[in-house]
């Protein structure tokens, strides 16, 4: 609905009186956090109600108006001091951070440099081996470069019980099925998430499964009920591609044994991660 002028307005009273019932209308409620405690301006009549809402139109629409949402990645350097338990994974010539559930890394992440030494060059495949290497094998302490996108953040529990969160299964603006967040209660780490638009797409640092079916839905519940949590969320209208839109070509699982012949394959004092 739009009522920028006071005909509009009319055609939109207009229109509500002659809407069949029931009806379900949707309100914005815009909040000014500097005058929490001045007296809401509730005009009694419809005229002025009418002049009130021409006049806040107009007063928007000579606003200057923002640069659209960004969802240009951020810098993060984070250091290393043990292996963590994590996971990296190669696709789109780049490395990625997959399954970490705790700690500085966080699902999602690109990993961009090591101590300094750019990644950048290497290539997926390549560039993977060489910081899972690092990674799991040190020598540490050391610090690691990545790109995160603001688009896409963790949110970590810690007993809290229930998480204050409503979930559902839908299908999100890429054509897939998605947990999607439906509704937040209480004021717990979930109240910063935005219900409608914020997608889960990462459980403890496990990302989910990039269809999500009935059954996939049923096995992310489960998981929910682990504590400590870190749950990673995608808010799409921030932009960006949909993380769990890619295809992974290579894995390093860090924080694992190793198999007996990438055990043999490595120097004596160099404990290789598992590579897929």
């Amino acid at each position: 609905l739009e009522a920028r002028t006071t005909d509009e307005f009319r055609a939109v009273t207009t229109a509500l009186a002659r809407a069949p019932r029931p009806l379900t209308l949707v309100f914005e409620r815009r909040v000014d956090d500097d005058d929490e405690d001045s007296p809401p301006d509730v005009p009694s009549a419809v005229g002025s109600v009418a002049g009130e809402h021409e006049r806040r139109a107009k007063s928007l629409q000579e606003e200057p108006r923002g640069p659209p949402p960004s969802d240009e990645p951020v810098r993060v350097n984070a250091t290393m001091a043990e292996p963590p338990a994590a996971g990296l994974v190669a696709a789109a010539g780049r490395v990625w951070v997959d399954a970490a559930g705790v700690g500085a890394l966080q699902a999602f992440d690109e990993v961009v440099a090591l101590d300094g030494e750019d990644l950048g060059s290497l290539g997926g495949a390549e560039g993977l081996e060489k910081a899972a290497r690092r990674l799991g094998g040190g020598p540490f302490p050391f610090e690691v470069g990545l790109l995160r996108r603001p688009s896409v953040f963790s949110v970590d529990f810690g007993e809290e019980k229930p998480l204050g969160l409503l979930l559902r299964l839908a299908t999100n603006a890429s054509g897939r099925r998605a947990v999607v967040v439906e509704r937040v209660r209480g004021d717990g780490p979930a109240a910063s998430l935005a219900p409608r638009d914020d997608e889960l797409v990462a459980v403890a640092g496990n990302p989910l499964p990039r269809d999500c079916g009935p059954d996939d839905f049923e096995e992310t519940l489960e998981h929910l009920k682990r504590r400590p949590l870190r749950l990673t969320i995608w808010r799409s209208s921030l932009g960006g591609g949909d993380p769990l839109e890619r295809d992974v070509v290579g894995r390093a699982v860090l924080g694992r044994p190793p198999s007996a012949a990438a055990a043999a394959a490595a120097p004596a004092d160099e404990a290789p991660p598992l590579v897929e």
